[in-house]
């Protein structure tokens, strides 16, 4: 049962996008609209969740790349060395 009543002021260009949304008069067209914008802003706080533990993941990945790669620099400074010695001699 519907039985809040509100009055309500806005811009012509949120009334064109509430008017677009289906609905017998623009009170159902209103309420679908707010029905689909709290679907829309549950999907897009899972998907804000999925995407910051993506980029957990792919931090601590980068984190070990990097480990890797200066780990990779230290050996090609100890082999440098050790041609350079060897050069020498």
């Amino acid at each position: 049962m519907k039985n809040i009543q509100k009055s309500i002021r806005m811009s012509q260009d949120i009334y064109e996008y509430i008017a677009a949304f289906d609905g017998k008069n623009f009170n159902d067209k209103f309420e679908n609209c707010v029905k689909f914008c709290k679907e829309q802003n549950y999907s897009l706080k899972i998907r804000k969740k999925f995407l910051e533990e993506q980029v957990k993941s792919l931090s601590e990945q980068i984190q070990t790349y990097r480990e890797i790669l200066s780990g990779l620099e230290r050996i090609q400074s100890y082999v440098n060395f050790a041609c350079d010695f060897v050069s020498q001699k």
